[in-house]
């Protein structure tokens, strides 16, 4: 959009051509009961868009493999988000196998990153494999059976430590899902692991006694502890951090919590297409109920807190029959 715009002298010099040709562009897509997405917008065309139903996503990155930090979408993602419009991620490899034939014949070197960054854009995923060279199981990490993605409440955003620093190059970023009886799931992501995790770069207060703990729980090393001021967290395989920090429930008046982590080999395990609420959090048990479609076999897992230091995982499987189907849950202690 940002050649046409910049090849077009008429759209540089007629004052409402260029919100005419948006305009059109949306009205035709929303008769053929089509949406549209924006590639390489400028900020004018992002926010003259905005005004359009149709126009539910645009690119949020540079072209992929020609752009550095393409899959960096936090900054980008806080315009689109204040005005209504999904921030996508760029299409990309999922495999770091050498995609003979493509445009860019690579390999990725990064390419669980690039499915994460997919996923907490809450746009689509757009893996882009030549045929036998994607990786099912990266892919399959982003959605339900049916292809449905499994994504957070909003996108992420760059930590607000990073504003504190001043540093365009931070790239530390937070996003959350809303648990119906849970309340707020952090989800934490850093390029750079020599940071530990603060209360600051989840958006909380460093002080909140009317807030309950938190549970963290690292989604590639599997490594769970309290949270307390400063975490220090290791890197997964492609040297990126990446974190749930999860309220613990329970009884007020017994040291026993629970922390719900959901479906832990889903990026966004407490996604709201796949927990959809807590019911119950006990001295001995947690119940959930859990969405589903048909032949998909669903384990999903909890921390149990005995009010010690110990934390302790429990997990359970449950198998659905029909589309979207909810079944209750119960993990025992």
């Amino acid at each position: 959009m940002c050649t046409e715009y910049d090849g077009v002298s008429a759209l540089q010099t007629n004052l409402t051509l260029a919100d005419l040709w948006l305009e059109g562009m949306a009205h035709g897509a929303s008769h053929a009961g089509l949406t549209v997405q924006y590639c390489m917008p400028y900020p004018n065309d992002i926010l003259a868009g905005s005004q359009h139903v149709a126009v539910t996503n645009a690119r949020a990155t540079g072209d992929y493999f020609h752009a550095l930090n393409q899959w960096a979408i936090g900054g980008t993602a806080m315009l689109y988000w204040a005005l209504g419009i999904l921030p996508f991620k760029d299409g990309f490899y999922s495999s770091t196998a050498k995609q003979v034939g493509g445009q860019t014949v690579g390999p990725e070197t990064h390419p669980d990153r690039e499915a994460l960054m997919s996923v907490l854009s809450t746009a689509m995923v757009a893996p882009m494999d030549g045929i036998h060279l994607l990786n099912a199981t990266r892919v399959n990490a982003t959605c339900r059976a049916d292809g449905i993605v499994l994504k957070p409440d909003r996108p992420v955003f760059p930590a607000d430590t990073c504003f504190a620093a001043k540093d365009p190059g931070c790239f530390v970023y937070h996003t959350y899902t809303d648990v119906p009886g849970l309340g707020r799931a952090h989800y934490h992501f850093a390029n750079n692991p020599s940071q530990p995790l603060t209360r600051a770069m989840l958006s909380l207060p460093a002080h909140d006694p009317t807030a309950p703990p938190l549970a963290l729980y690292n989604w590639y090393t599997g490594e769970a502890t309290l949270f307390r001021t400063s975490n220090p967290l290791r890197a997964g395989y492609e040297g990126t951090v990446y974190a749930m920090a999860v309220p613990l429930i329970g009884p007020g008046d017994l040291p026993a919590k629970w922390a719900p982590l959901g479906q832990l080999d889903k990026y966004v395990p407490l996604a709201g297409k796949r927990i959809v609420q807590i019911r119950e959090a006990g001295s001995t048990q947690l119940v959930m109920d859990v969405q589903g479609v048909p032949a998909e076999t669903v384990e999903v897992c909890a921390l149990y807190f005995d009010g010690t230091e110990k934390l302790t995982k429990l997990c359970d499987s449950i198998v659905f029959e029909q589309q979207d189907e909810i079944k209750t849950v119960t993990l025992s202690r």
